[in-house]
Formats: structure tokens, sequence, C-alpha cells
């Protein structure tokens, strides 16, 4: 049944897609970066007659973010120097430490952990294997590395576990 369901799909692989590049101007700051996302997002309000939200206030904003990069609510010391920090800059500084922080590497973890089905129970003394695969996923989360090149090591490695933890991925 499954070999039905996938000869359709490797069937488009083989035709040939002509790849198209966005019409965007190369941003070269974050400034630019969120005022192109902002206009965008302003057109969508214009071109379909949405009202926007109001803007969040700093313990929403706080709740929030904590709980999208590192996967838990602040610790009640962590909320009060937020709250209690006057820079007009602070919510840009603490989405930078949070997304430098071991908690976002955990909390991304347990995504890819979950998609990628990385378990314990790979059995016939693949503990080793396993356990390399966690370390590289965890390393390519901490390192940023591009979705590209994450999924092209993981289907291309080849040697030994010692060489390169992708190589867990099979």
């Amino acid at each position: 049944m499954r070999a039905l369901v996938l000869i359709p799909f490797l069937s488009l692989l083989a035709i040939p897609i002509q790849a198209r590049q966005p019409e965007v101007s190369p941003i070269v700051s974050i400034d630019q970066a969120a005022g192109a996302i902002d206009s965008f997002i302003e057109s969508g309000y214009e071109r379909f007659e949405v009202e926007p939200e109001r803007p969040l206030t700093d313990e929403e904003f706080l709740r929030r973010i904590y709980l999208s990069a590192i996967g838990r609510i602040p610790s009640i010391p962590e909320a009060e120097a937020f709250l209690r920090d006057e820079r007009p800059a602070k919510r840009e500084k603490l989405i930078a430490s949070l997304l430098r922080s071991e908690g976002h590497v955990s909390h991304l973890y347990n995504f890819w952990a979950d998609v990628l089905r990385i378990n314990e129970g790979l059995g016939n003394g693949a503990r080793a294997a396993e356990a390399a695969y966690r370390l590289w996923v965890k390393d390519a989360i901490r390192s940023n590395k591009p979705y590209d090149e994450f999924v092209r090591e993981m289907v291309s490695s080849r040697g030994y576990i010692w060489e390169t933890g992708a190589i867990g991925y099979y």
C-alpha cells in the first residue's frame, strides 16, 4: 500500500522545476528587515481591511517570548529584571539573549526529536549512534545550521559514528 502512495511522489522528482528567485531587495540590517516585514504586514491590513491588534504589554510580551523561544514561562527574578529594565531596546535584547541560550537549544531539540523520531528504543547496540545523533542535532541547532545543510548532512552522511553524529539518522 505504501509503495502505491510513494510512486506518484517519486515521479515528481524527475520533473525539472525552474527555480525562481524572489524579487526582494537585499536587506542589510535588522532594522531594514523589520521595516520590510512591517510594511508587508501593513499592506495586508489595508488589502484585507483588517484592524491590527493593540501592542502587547511588557508582561504579555515577556510570557509569550519565553514560551516561544525556550518553552517555559520566565522565573520571578527573570520577570522582575525585565519589567524593571527601562532601556528602549529591552525586548530585542531579551529575544537575542533567549535565542543564544541553551534553553532555546533544548526547546528546539524537543521539536526536532519528535519530528525525526529520535528515541532510546533503537536497540541492537545502537546507543552510541543515538547519543552521537542527539549531540549532532543539538550542535546543529546551537550553530543555527541552515535547514538545507541539516537535511543534506543527515541523508548523505557516511562513515563512522565518531566521525559524524548525522550518521545516527540511519
